[in-house]
């Protein structure tokens, strides 16, 4: 989430999904960001996004380069898309600190709490996309 395709996900696609959950199923099926996987991003913070996004219950779709694709990143993917079509995190995902945060880290999946790290020190920078 360095570089500037993970700079949108962070400060517009974590934004879209803790904000539009009260929507998902209503009419549609909340579609935040893709989760991607380049060169240029660290896995551990593409892992999280993919993570997230598949318990939301919305639209997972994936974008990556195979070249780059190691086994475990590989078998998350197949991990996360059987997450996803199974319809998420049961009782679904809901962001705890979105009242003081323009991209949550805290979120509820399910019953289980659990923290994101994708904010650096000096936050987003929604102008690097």
């Amino acid at each position: 989430m360095f570089q500037s395709n993970r700079d949108g996900s962070r400060c517009m696609g974590v934004n879209t999904l803790a904000y539009r959950l009260p929507q998902q199923g209503t009419f549609f099926l909340n579609d935040s960001d893709c989760a991607a996987h380049t060169a240029q991003t660290p896995w551990e913070l593409d892992r999280q996004w993919l993570d997230l996004v598949a318990h939301s219950g919305g639209a997972l779709f994936i974008s990556v380069d195979p070249r780059f694709i190691q086994p475990a990143q590989k078998a998350a993917f197949r991990n996360a898309m059987q997450t996803a079509l199974s319809g998420g995190a049961p009782g679904g995902v809901q962001p705890l600190d979105w009242l003081y945060s323009t991209a949550p880290e805290k979120w509820v999946l399910g019953a289980k709490e659990n923290r994101y790290q994708w904010n650096q020190p000096f936050g987003t920078n929604p102008m690097k996309i």
